[in-house]
């Protein structure tokens, strides 16, 4: 196994293989629910976060600047979304609707995990976003490779993409 998650209600953890195949094991019950092989995922499975509820799932692998996202009932990839940002990603964040990637320069990208659309871009002040989490406030949380930690609106972040209101730090 190369990585893995835990989806944020504890039920499913995602184990990753170099081979390609990813293994996802319902915890509860004690069984693999649901196995996905594609031929697509080259080199190794490095980042994954599920969204809430545990049905959709963001991975990116060694060497790559894009995130595939899995909708695990179905076993199906949504969506493959290019972030076109050669510093690498280092941090992943999944809501319902919406993908949150931290990046090696500091940005946090933001995209439509059906579409694969950017919205936003936060940041890029130049240090390692670390950590991202979402809260139940409705929040992002991230940490900066120097401690530095922020708290930002999702629902702004989704209405700044529409052109209605621009992104505030709030912590």
């Amino acid at each position: 196994m190369t990585f893995s998650s835990l989806s944020e209600l504890g039920q499913r953890i995602l184990c990753g293989c170099i081979s390609g195949k990813l293994t996802i094991v319902n915890i509860t019950e004690g069984k693999i629910e649901r196995e996905i092989v594609d031929p697509g995922l080259t080199g190794t499975a490095i980042l994954s976060a599920f969204d809430p509820i545990g049905s959709l799932l963001a991975i990116t692998m060694t060497g790559s600047d894009s995130i595939a996202i899995w909708n695990i009932e179905s076993g199906s990839k949504v969506a493959d979304i290019s972030t076109n940002d050669s510093q690498g990603i280092t941090s992943l964040a999944v809501d319902d609707d919406v993908i949150h990637c931290g990046t090696k320069n500091g940005r946090i990208l933001t995209f439509d995990p059906f579409s694969g659309s950017e919205r936003t871009v936060i940041g890029g002040e130049g240090s390692e976003v670390s950590s991202l989490v979402l809260l139940e406030d409705e929040c992002l949380l991230s940490m900066d490779s120097r401690g530095k930690l922020s708290k930002y609106s999702v629902e702004e972040t989704k209405a700044s993409a529409q052109g209605n209101s621009s992104l505030s730090y709030i912590l």
